[in-house]
C-alpha cells in the first residue's frame, strides 16, 4: 500500500472505505477471471504486495524472496484480505502465526506451508513463470476456467455440495463440442492446440 495515500485518506471514513473496496476489488478481479492468474513473486512481498498475491491462482517465488504480513509490527490490521485469504490458503494455525507475528517467511517456507506452487533460483523467475504461462497456454481455456471455478467454490462451501457442483459441471461439459473433441484426440492419442 501506498502508505502516504493511507495517511491522507484513514481520517476520512468515506475515503478510506472507497480505498478498502477498491483493493478488495482489484484482488476479486484478479479471482473471478476466467484465466490462471499466476503471480512471479521477487523481493519483498509484504502486506498489501502478500494481499495482491493471494489472490493469484499460482504463485512462482524466487529464492530469495520474502513473503509475509507485517501490518501487526506497526499496529495496523490488514485490510487488503489477508485475514479472509490466508487462513483459505496455509490453514488457520499458519495464518494466526503470520498475521500476529508479522515475520516474514523464505520462499521454501512458503512453499512447505502452501502459499506459493513453485520456487526456482534467483535470476530465472521470468524465464519459469513464462514457461508455466505457456504450458497453461497448451490446456483447454474452458476446462481450465471450470477447474478454476471449482477450486474456487471448493473453498466456500461444505464438501458434499462442492462435489456435487463438480459432478455437474462435468456433466455440463460433457454436452459441449469440446468435450467430444477432448474426447477423440484422447482415443487417438492426438496432442491439441488450444493456442489461438
Amino acid at each position: 500500500a501506498d502508505l502516504h495515500h493511507i495517511d491522507s485518506v484513514y481520517t476520512d471514513p468515506q475515503a478510506s472505505r472507497r480505498y478498502l473496496y477498491a483493493l478488495r476489488d482489484a484482488c476479486l478481479g484478479l479471482e473471478h477471471l476466467r484465466q490462471p492468474v499466476i503471480a512471479a513473486v521477487h523481493g519483498m512481498v509484504l502486506a498489501g504486495g502478500l494481499e495482491l498475491m493471494l489472490a493469484c491462482d499460482l504463485v512462482v517465488a524466487e529464492e530469495s524472496s520474502r513473503i509475509g504480513d507485517q501490518h501487526m509490527n506497526w499496529g495496523f490490521i490488514a485490510g487488503g484480505g489477508s485475514t479472509q485469504r490466508l487462513p483459505r490458503r496455509v490453514g488457520v494455525a499458519r495464518a494466526l502465526d503470520l498475521l500476529y507475528t508479522g515475520r516474514w517467511v523464505s520462499a521454501r517456507e512458503a512453499w512447505d506451508m502452501g502459499l506459493v506452487s513453485r520456487v526456482v533460483e534467483d535470476g530465472t523467475l521470468a524465464e519459469a513463470t513464462a514457461e508455466l504461462a505457456a504450458d497453461l497456454a497448451t490446456r483447454s481455456p474452458d476446462a481450465l476456467a471450470r477447474t478454476k471455478a471449482l477450486v474456487r467454490h471448493a473453498q466456500e462451501v461444505p464438501l458434499e455440495q462442492g462435489l456435487d457442483l463438480e459432478i455437474e459441471t462435468v456433466m455440463s461439459y460433457y454436452a459441449r463440442p469440446e468435450f467430444a473433441a477432448a474426447m477423440a484426440a484422447f482415443k487417438t492419442r492426438t496432442p491439441r492446440d488450444f493456442i489461438t
